[in-house]
């Protein structure tokens, strides 16, 4: 057996081990890609791309054929380029914007609890996309869920003067009133919100809620009908969160 075909057989039995390592890296690399570009595509593409790379070697390895012969072997070697090409085209046309990259990266903080991290990313995407009011509704729900009720009121603001007749904005602005303890104003918002949209049954509840917290049965009473069709359900949830028996007793053992 010649020098070099000893050489190539021990190319060929390492050859297994490198595709590992290849395959390996390239799916870390992939994964760390998409998790700092926030897209799902990212790393799908870079699999495929690996995946079709890693046919082509074993085609040219199995065949021994040197690279510049591949041209004999032509057709399989278009269909498998035919088909990476296609795979990056692909990665290309169905890329995420830059906003949208930084959204979901947001987004995916706030799934892991990290607010923090999360209102930093957003802030970024205002502070290079001010209009996008996708993403300042997420600073305002990620303010929210971190306490800071006055940032969160200020961002909802925003949103509601770039979109006044949403209803659903007027009712998450009620909802961070009534957090921070202004029940006053959150009514206010509640009911500006029925009044764009009438079918809003959140805010008939949250006025409900209002009500009963301020031991106020009677007016809490219209606004929960509209979320509860049988009364049983409406009086059963009313006595959970008022009970006027209990509070008797908790006076006389007070």
């Amino acid at each position: 057996m010649s020098e070099w075909n000893i050489k190539l057989q021990m190319v060929s039995e390492c050859t297994g081990d490198y595709e590992l390592m290849l395959i390996f890296c390239g799916l870390i690399v992939a994964y760390y890609t998409q998790r700092w570009l926030g897209s799902f595509q990212t790393f799908l593409g870079a699999a495929w791309g690996l995946c079709f790379g890693m046919l082509i070697i074993k085609f040219l390895d199995s065949s021994r054929v040197p690279l510049l012969e591949t041209i004999q072997h032509k057709r399989r070697f278009l269909v498998a380029g035919l088909i990476t090409l296609s795979t990056l085209a692909w990665c290309w046309t169905t890329s995420t914007s830059y906003d949208i990259r930084l959204l979901l990266r947001g987004n995916r903080y706030i799934d892991l609890l990290e607010y923090e991290r999360a209102i930093s990313i957003y802030n970024q995407a205002i502070n290079e996309f001010p209009s996008n009011n996708e993403v300042r509704a997420a600073l305002a729900l990620a303010y929210k869920m971190n306490g800071d009720y006055n940032r969160a009121i200020t961002e909802y603001k925003t949103l509601i003067s770039n979109n006044p007749d949403n209803a659903a904005l007027h009712n998450n602005l009620g909802t961070v009133y009534y957090r921070n303890g202004n029940y006053a104003q959150a009514i206010v918002e509640y009911k500006k919100s029925i009044q764009l949209d009438g079918h809003l049954t959140a805010a008939y509840g949250n006025i409900g809620i209002i009500f009963l917290k301020q031991r106020n049965v009677e007016e809490a009473i219209p606004f929960l009908r509209k979320v509860f069709p049988r009364e049983e359900e409406m009086l059963k949830y009313i006595l959970t969160l008022y009970n006027p028996n209990q509070e008797k007793m908790d006076r006389k053992g007070g």
